[in-house]
């Protein structure tokens, strides 16, 4: 299953520009669709728009381990439908230190602004870029 996400991403050239492509519809109708909350994992996607806003962010990097590479397209998508044509974001599919840790080297050499990382960190800080860490929720009742 990691390996079918990680070529999915790879299939979206690993930049993932939401709402642009070929099976891209509007980015509106798309976060509509979408919900902020997708298979369980919460993409706190509101707070994760008003942080890139208040950063002024014209790029994001969206860091995510593999087990939740799935969800990238769908946080991608969702930030685009927050931030318009404003953000670009980037996933980061093949991240070069362990799923824990901000990438900000791959970061930094893709352009970005500042790291969205998803899913289990360890929350060292970061030294180049401003970093928001979507750790995730599950709701009890599931």
């Amino acid at each position: 299953a990691a390996a079918r996400a990680r070529a999915r991403a790879r299939a979206l050239v690993c930049v993932c520009r939401a709402g642009k492509g070929a099976d891209a519809a509007t980015p509106m109708s798309v976060a509509r669709r979408l919900s902020a909350t997708s298979g369980g994992f919460d993409l706190e996607a509101d707070a994760t728009a008003a942080f890139l806003r208040r950063a002024g962010c014209r790029r994001v990097a969206l860091q995510f381990p593999d087990e939740l590479l799935v969800h990238a397209p769908r946080a991608a998508a969702a930030l685009k439908g927050r931030l318009g044509d404003g953000c670009e974001a980037i996933v980061l599919a093949d991240t070069t230190f362990g799923p824990c840790c901000v990438d900000e080297v791959a970061a930094a050499h893709a352009g970005c602004d500042a790291v969205v990382h998803y899913g289990r960190a360890c929350l060292s800080p970061t030294l180049r870029l401003p970093a928001r860490f979507v750790l995730g929720r599950t709701p009890l009742d599931e």
